[in-house]
C-alpha cells in the first residue's frame, strides 16, 4: 500500500501537460455547456417565435448539422443546430424561438413542423405564444 501513493505522483508528475490539458477541456466543456442552458433559458423566458426554414442538411464526422434561416422584424438571420431530423428536410419549415433584442439568438424548437401545405403568416414580429399552425411530434 505504500508502493500506490509514489507510483501516483510519479505517473502525475510524469504526464502532468497530458492531465492539464484533459482537465481543462473538461472544463471548458461544462462552461460552455452551462452558458448555453443558461442562454436557452433566457430565449425560453423572453423569446418570440417564428417560421425558420431548413437551408441545408450536413452529415459531418461530429454529427448532423440543420442550417437554417428565419425573418424577425424585416430581417433574414441564419443559424445552425447539431441536431437528427431525417432524410430530404430542406425547405421544411420549424417553429424557432427568437430572442428580439437579440435575434442571433436563437433556437431552433425541432418537434414543432409547419406541414408543407399549411398557409402561414408570420407576424413581422413573431408570435407570443407558439401559434395553432405549428404542429406538435415527437423527435
Amino acid at each position: 500500500m505504500s508502493q500506490l501513493p509514489a507510483n501516483v505522483f510519479q505517473f502525475v508528475r510524469a504526464n502532468k501537460w497530458r492531465i492539464l490539458i484533459v482537465v481543462a477541456t473538461a472544463l471548458i466543456v461544462i462552461a460552455v455547456g452551462f452558458f448555453q442552458k443558461k442562454e436557452d433559458a433566457v430565449i425560453e423566458q423572453k423569446g418570440v417565435y417564428v417560421v425558420g426554414y431548413i437551408t441545408k442538411y450536413e452529415v459531418t464526422t461530429r454529427g448532423q448539422i440543420v442550417y437554417y434561416q428565419f425573418k424577425f422584424k424585416g430581417q433574414v438571420y441564419q443559424s445552425s443546430k447539431h441536431i437528427t431530423l431525417g432524410g430530404n428536410i430542406v425547405g421544411n419549415r420549424y417553429l424557432v424561438q427568437v430572442l428580439p433584442s437579440n435575434p442571433q439568438q436563437c433556437r431552433l424548437l425541432a418537434n414543432y413542423q409547419f406541414y408543407r401545405q399549411t398557409n402561414v403568416k408570420q407576424p413581422e414580429d413573431g408570435w407570443i405564444e407558439i401559434p395553432n399552425e405549428a404542429h406538435y411530434h415527437e423527435l
